[in-house]
């Protein structure tokens, strides 16, 4: 699978959907470049840049966003993970028991709105959750949720 840089005009759209739907500001992605890598956006340290060409890497950098069929964007639990301290909107807070609850694949009502947002159980970034039809689904996958610990309710921490 081969990588290439995105555009300048690349970059600013999906810098600008991070922002737009989550309230990431720009200058979080300062000391990043980002680069397609087969129908994913991955962040890439810019002090790489430079190394990353020299040596024509072929596969690196934090999956940050996947190119959907409609020409959109799906955010990726990893890069949520990572770069989504700084998300402003469309975040859900949840509790541990909510977050057992999505992980063991149970949906949870959810307010007014649709799309993509970002899970936060005790002020962390989980991943990402998905709003549709006045419901709340996970789009943690498997590899992420097989090593969440999920403490016993009510138990000391």
């Amino acid at each position: 699978m081969s990588s290439a840089w995105l555009s300048p005009e690349e970059e600013a759209r999906a810098r600008g959907y991070l922002e737009e739907r989550f309230g990431i500001p720009p200058p979080t992605f300062a000391n990043h470049r980002l680069l397609l890598r087969g129908e994913n956006v991955c962040a890439v340290r810019r002090e790489t840049e430079e190394l990353w060409d020299a040596l024509n890497v072929a596969y690196g950098g934090l999956k940050l966003l996947k190119l959907t069929g409609g020409g959109g964007y799906k955010p990726s639990t990893r890069g949520m993970q990572v770069f989504g301290r700084a998300a402003s909107r469309n975040v859900v807070d949840v509790s541990e028991t909510d977050l057992k609850a999505l992980v063991e694949g149970q949906s949870l009502p959810a307010a007014d709105g649709r799309g993509f947002v970002i899970l936060r159980c005790r002020g962390v970034a989980i991943g990402v959750g998905l709003v549709r039809d006045g419901q709340l689904v996970s789009q943690l996958p498997r590899s992420v949720t097989m090593h969440l610990r999920m403490p016993v309710v009510g138990a000391a921490l």
